[in-house]
């Protein structure tokens, strides 16, 4: 199963692929990759009880451009499992954007990751005065086992991993 999504040119909520309180089960492979284009849009936005299931998975996101809170993926109250394969996760907040915390990957409260492969988590910071982070990991996470990296963006206090999760 393939998603791809583009997100519209509008100030916050135009996300390239947005799932809320989803179920997908595949006993194939699940390819998620969007760009988002706006402020404050997210590339792939995955919550509120969100359950996803593949063989292997895949999920690549752009975040938009504008002032703040662009993240290429965020998930939050969700969980990514794979049956056979790799689940690899790439995020990307764009350089041109303003703002405050437009990250990579954005893994946000009570999200799971669990694969029978690898799971690879990149993500790169954007532009914007602070917090810009390549990883953000923080209030429950599982993910045993992530190889993690991160690429801060420009700012103060921008890292290249955030969150309770690397403490």
């Amino acid at each position: 199963m393939t998603l791809n999504g583009s997100g519209g040119r509008g100030a916050g909520s135009n996300h390239g692929v947005s799932l809320s309180s989803t179920a997908i089960t595949s006993t194939g492979d699940l390819s998620i990759t969007t760009t988002a284009t706006g402020k404050s849009n997210i590339g792939v936005y995955i919550a509120k009880e969100s359950a996803l299931s593949a063989a292997t998975m895949s999920i690549i996101g752009t975040g938009g451009r504008g002032s703040g809170r662009s993240n290429g993926i965020g998930i939050t109250k969700s969980s990514l499992t794979t049956a056979s394969g790799d689940l690899p996760l790439t995020g990307t907040a764009r350089s041109n954007t303003g703002g405050v915390k437009n990250i990579g990957v954005s893994l946000f409260s009570s999200v799971s990751l669990i694969s029978a492969g690898a799971i690879d988590i990149t993500g790169t910071g954007g532009g914007g005065s602070k917090f810009n982070y390549g990883v953000y990991m923080h209030r429950d996470i599982t993910a045993a086992g992530a190889n993690v990296t991160g690429t801060a963006g420009s700012g103060t206090g921008s890292k290249a991993k955030a969150g309770d999760f690397f403490a």
